[in-house]
């Protein structure tokens, strides 16, 4: 049986060479349902997010096989997203909007599965994200 970490990477396989795209597309989704967020992205360089939230994206497939390991990465990202006003809320738009890009850019060959083990990822990091960081020293 494949685990979620083997899916997750197949499945990214499928849309990351439209990974442009399905970034572009995950933004679009959710500025169409929700019009108040873009007072969050006001003065961003979109392109330079969609690069960096591809780059997650990547490590997110990377730190599958060992997440508790890549946690503390995350829980520092999820310090800087606070920062800039990402609330607890907002977690669950993007992830919904994450999850219709993918299987949007994914067409045909994306199955349920992918979603599903997608869904279960989104959830660990969008966890690590929200927690505390732990003071080095």
């Amino acid at each position: 049986m494949e685990s979620r970490a083997e899916i997750i990477e197949r499945s990214f396989a499928l849309v990351a060479p439209r990974g442009d795209e399905l970034v572009e597309r995950m933004y679009a989704i959710t500025f169409s349902r929700h019009p108040d967020l873009l007072a969050l992205f006001a003065g961003v360089d979109m392109g330079e997010l969609r690069g960096k939230f591809l780059d997650t994206l990547h490590f997110v497939c990377k730190a599958m096989g060992d997440f508790e390991s890549f946690a503390p990465v995350l829980q520092l990202l999820g310090e800087q997203h606070r920062h800039y006003g990402i609330a607890a809320m907002h977690y669950p738009v993007l992830g919904a909007a994450l999850l219709g890009a993918m299987a949007e850019v994914g067409g045909a060959d994306w199955q349920p599965e992918y979603t599903a083990a997608w869904a279960e990822a989104y959830d660990l990091v969008q966890e690590a994200m929200q927690r505390e960081p732990v003071p080095l020293w």
